[in-house]
């Protein structure tokens, strides 16, 4: 009798939304533009703490991760010249909340 052992790996993936309109903006803060090319803006509602963000690429690599202060202005830039073109994930954290925004570089 002969046997045959197989192996089989599975890779999960974030999910990867392509709807134009989901997730530009998350609770208390908006990214824009979407596509973006050299520069992401977000912006902060009124009152928004210090925040961290990480900018993932879609297989789960960090490219990017920062805090933000937005000390007397309402928006802050964010430099992604040197990510290559694809879709990337946001996320914005503060002691409160975690939210993830999907974005597309160009």
């Amino acid at each position: 009798m002969r046997t045959t052992n197989y192996m089989v790996y599975i890779n999960v993936v974030p999910p990867i939304i392509l709807d134009a309109d989901a997730k530009k903006s998350v609770p208390g803060f908006n990214i824009y533009p979407n596509p973006a090319t050299n520069q992401l803006f977000i912006r902060a509602s009124s009152g928004a703490p210090a925040t961290q963000f990480t900018i993932t690429s879609a297989p789960g690599q960090t490219m990017i991760s920062r805090s933000l202060t937005f000390e007397g202005q309402s928006v802050v830039g964010v430099n992604i010249s040197s990510l290559s073109p694809g879709i990337y994930f946001l996320q914005l954290s503060n002691e409160r909340t975690r939210t993830t925004a999907t974005f597309i570089k160009q």
